[in-house]
């Protein structure tokens, strides 16, 4: 009896030890709170469930803590979309979705205090989404919104994920003489999907998973790989896939959207590492730098606004020297590179080159006829 006893105590200080810490972690912004979205044929405009409220933080430091809502459509905004309301569209991945800055230090948020109180600016960012979701979303936006001005946050995954078949992704269907939209939705809603929806996470749990980055198929990806990861340089036969993939993006996104190429701003994210130290060995993403410099080139031969962020951050360095990311803890975008950002595309839609874009867009913003 007594050894029985002595393992029943263990066993309620370890409950008990366990108690303390959900609940200690839950008083702090441990990753969690967020559930995508069960609609699956209106994601990605709809993304996570609605008012939905969500805590984010980096590493077991928890650094860069953030808390914030979702609105009516599931999108990172404190406020709800209202449709045929004619806003300025911005779309991306996590860059846009940007869980590790509030909202008034993104590129939406800077945006829209810019342009307010004429103008309304929109954000409809999902981390993982490539080219075929944001040709979806230009599409979805135009139906639901009829926006006047589409921004696009271009990194140096998104061509060829676009084409790599993902579940729960939009991606293009690249054959020898055409591109197919093609979407293979999430399995519906499970019970463990439906527990957490009712009762939340477990703040332990997405603490140790998330912020620390510890789950089964890490430890197991981590004991097989055998040396550090690295991107090889890509096949002609993929340079060619990507360079026709973004060709059909660019000669698609004109009548998908129903706006004018001059309101579709493409922003290219650039190798900030070598902005910060010539001497960095040159980052190579997924997607080459021979298939960057085509997207720019095409984009600008058919009209598209083009910002080049290697250019425009460079020059913000050379006289400040303040980083645009949290390096070295995480490659996304802090509130400086935002609001650098922000405001030049705020002089780009309003014609304008005061460094504060201080005249707003004019009325000669129309969209294209869709025919």
């Amino acid at each position: 009896m007594r050894s029985i006893r002595v393992v029943l105590s263990i066993l309620a200080g370890f409950l008990a030890s366990l108690l303390l810490a959900e609940l200690s972690l839950r008083t702090l912004p441990v990753s969690m709170g967020l559930y995508r979205t069960q609609k699956h044929d209106a994601w990605p405009l709809h993304a996570y469930g609605p008012n939905q409220n969500f805590s984010y933080s980096m590493t077991w430091q928890m650094l860069h803590p953030n808390r914030g809502k979702t609105n009516n459509y599931g999108q990172i905004a404190p406020f709800d979309y209202i449709p045929d309301s004619h806003p300025v569209v911005v779309i991306g991945d996590s860059f846009v979705e940007a869980l590790m800055n509030r909202f008034e230090d993104t590129l939406q948020g800077e945006l829209g205090r810019l342009l307010n109180p004429k103008i309304s600016v929109y954000g409809l960012g999902f981390s993982g989404n490539s080219l075929a979701e944001y040709l979806s979303l230009a599409r979805m936006a135009k139906s639901e919104f009829s926006p006047v001005a589409m921004v696009f946050l271009i990194i140096d995954n998104d061509i060829k994920e676009s084409w790599s078949n993902r579940i729960g992704h939009r991606y293009f269907q690249v054959n020898q003489t055409d591109i197919q939209e093609a979407y293979m939705p999430l399995d519906n809603e499970g019970f463990a999907q439906k527990v957490r929806s009712l009762v939340g996470d477990s703040a332990l749990y997405r603490y140790v998973q998330v912020n620390l980055g510890f789950t089964l198929e890490g430890v197991i990806a981590r004991r097989i790989q055998t040396k550090p990861e690295s991107v090889q340089k890509a096949s002609p036969e993929a340079e060619e896939k990507s360079r026709r993939t973004v060709e059909y993006f660019l000669t698609t996104l004109s009548i998908a959207s129903g706006i004018h190429p001059e309101r579709l701003v493409l922003v290219f994210d650039s190798d900030r590492e070598i902005i910060y130290d010539s001497s960095n060995v040159p980052r190579r993403g997924p997607d080459s730098p021979e298939v960057q410099t085509f997207f720019k080139a095409r984009a600008t031969a058919l009209g598209f606004k083009i910002i080049d962020t290697a250019s425009l951050f460079s020059r913000h360095y050379q006289l400040h020297h303040r980083k645009f990311d949290y390096t070295p803890t995480d490659r996304h975008w802090n509130g400086l590179a935002h609001r650098i950002v922000a405001n030049e595309v705020c002089k780009i839609l309003a014609l304008k080159t005061e460094p504060q874009c201080e005249e707003l867009m004019s009325n000669k913003m129309t969209a294209v006829d869709s025919k």
